[in-house]
């Protein structure tokens, strides 16, 4: 998928900052997780460090994810030494869930804000 597709795939509610290209594939990059969509929607999430990936999360931060992803109703995790690993369809459950998993949301603004903005704007270009 591409980045826009990617976007989209999760209704627009994701950063795109969260959306990188690693092996020629565009993931969703998360504090404590990896997702990759396949083309048929399958999404894979990996509960891991995104960032050093052969060293892994502790045992203990890896349980309590996936206990509190548990405990919230989302999927059950295959669980292997300091992360963890499931395949679903349920994106909903990924777009509920996306400040546990450590995902960046887009940013939502308020008409006052956007109001203020637009004028702070106004008064920097004068």
């Amino acid at each position: 998928m591409t980045k826009k597709q990617l976007f989209n795939f999760f209704q627009k509610k994701i950063s795109t900052t969260a959306i990188i290209k690693r092996g020629g594939e565009n993931i969703i990059i998360g504090k404590f997780c990896i997702i990759s969509v396949e083309d048929n929607g399958l999404i894979d999430i990996w509960i891991c460090n995104p960032i050093e990936i052969s060293s892994g999360l502790s045992q203990r931060l890896t349980r309590n994810k996936l206990s509190e992803i548990k405990h919230r109703g989302m999927i059950a995790f295959e669980v292997l030494t300091g992360e963890g690993y499931v395949r679903t369809f349920n994106k909903e459950a990924v777009t509920k869930n996306l400040k546990l998993l450590g995902i960046r949301k887009k940013a939502e603004y308020t008409p006052e804000q956007v109001e203020q903005m637009a004028a702070t704007l106004m008064r920097n270009t004068r």
